[in-house]
């Protein structure tokens, strides 16, 4: 998303915060299946397909699936 890894930066600490400082045991968040740099990018910070809502999205005169996908505290600390 940058060439610097801010981006990449800012989203560990920010599931750092949410996962050990607020408790969360999850995060998660609705792309659209033609962000594939989005969904890469959070792939490597080891989120998973929680599910897909099908033709959910209307972009450039056709209808797109949503991905929910989450990070557990388990999977991201290896618990």
């Amino acid at each position: 998303i940058d060439n610097e890894g801010y981006a990449f930066e800012a989203t560990k600490l920010l599931i750092n915060y949410g996962l050990k400082n607020l408790n969360l045991n999850k995060i998660w968040m609705e792309l659209y299946e033609f962000d594939k740099m989005k969904l890469d990018f959070f792939d490597s910070f080891g989120f998973k397909t929680d599910g897909v809502l099908r033709d959910n999205c209307f972009e450039d005169g056709k209808y797109w699936d949503s991905k929910i996908i989450s990070l557990t505290k388990k999977d991201y600390f290896n618990e």
